[in-house]
């Protein structure tokens, strides 16, 4: 049976946080960023993810994603407090 969980981070400059956990089976994942302002971003990647390494995500701006068992996503932003919004399915 598919599994939907919905979670709101806020993220910080300079620290990664765990936005999608460990699971055993394969997970969709939509991440949104809800900052309406330009040049704040959300930058995706492992546990180390940082604005020199990660991926970005533009302000208002959402992304899909599908991970293997056992995968993590971790984030982190250029702007304190900024808002990430995760759906997660699994299956």
């Amino acid at each position: 049976m598919a599994e939907l969980t919905s979670n709101q981070f806020t993220l910080g400059t300079g620290v990664a946080t765990q936005i999608v956990p460990f699971h055993n089976a394969p997970q969709m994942v939509t991440i949104h960023n809800q900052e309406k302002n330009a040049g704040r971003y959300i930058f995706l990647g492992g546990s180390n993810v940082s604005e020199a390494n990660g991926t970005h995500i533009d302000h208002s701006e959402t992304e899909h994603f599908t991970l293997l068992p056992g995968a993590t996503m971790w984030a982190t932003t250029n702007y304190e407090g900024l808002n990430c919004g995760v759906i997660r399915q699994t299956f």
